[in-house]
């Protein structure tokens, strides 16, 4: 084999694997999202529940911060499912497993490095790991934040549309690499 032909043959390769990249974030975002979408349901509309259980953890304000958590869960969660301000919510989200973390799951929190299998057994870990990783990573390219960027890529700096979809995932929009100024 040539070297032009293997050079075709990595290209499509790594095609190949940024695709299985984006279906799996897709996969993953649309999962853990649904799942946030539906927790938040929940409390929303039974929300003597949560209220009572959060006064029993000695959470303030019970009653509003079951809503804030609910709508939290429900809405952002929504929102990481099809990919919209995913960062956003994600961030909201980690926020509210975090506070789930040092309330609800305190014993587990206090003994991370004890027993860490508590930890990552316990009910938020798999929810804030993934609200972490789209924050960190941002959504991807099958997102409808990824179709914003398509559409605002004309009109908006660059490095403003990497904060949206990750740096990764506008270059490869782009076509080009994001310079960090945003001037």
């Amino acid at each position: 084999m040539d070297r032009s032909a293997l050079e075709r043959l990595g290209q499509i390769k790594l095609r190949a694997l940024d695709w299985f990249q984006d279906g799996l974030w897709l996969l993953l975002r649309g999962w853990w999202g649904f799942q946030f979408a539906q927790a938040g349901y929940g409390k929303l509309m039974n929300l003597e529940r949560p209220t009572e259980y959060f006064a029993t953890l000695g959470i303030p304000a019970p009653k509003l911060n079951a809503i804030l958590a609910g709508a939290t869960e429900c809405f952002g969660g929504a929102l990481l499912a099809v990919g919209l301000l995913s960062r956003p919510a994600g961030l909201g989200l980690s926020f509210t497993m975090a506070v789930a973390y040092a309330t609800a799951h305190r014993e587990e929190l206090l003994g991370l490095f004890r027993k860490p299998d508590a930890f990552t057994e316990a009910a938020p870990f798999l929810f804030l790991v993934v609200s972490l990783l789209v924050v960190a990573h941002g959504p991807g390219m099958l997102s409808l934040d990824a179709l914003l960027v398509r559409l605002l890529r004309e009109r908006v700096r660059p490095v403003y549309l990497a904060l949206l979809v990750g740096r990764s995932t506008a270059e490869r929009i782009l076509g080009h690499p994001v310079s960090e100024s945003a001037s």
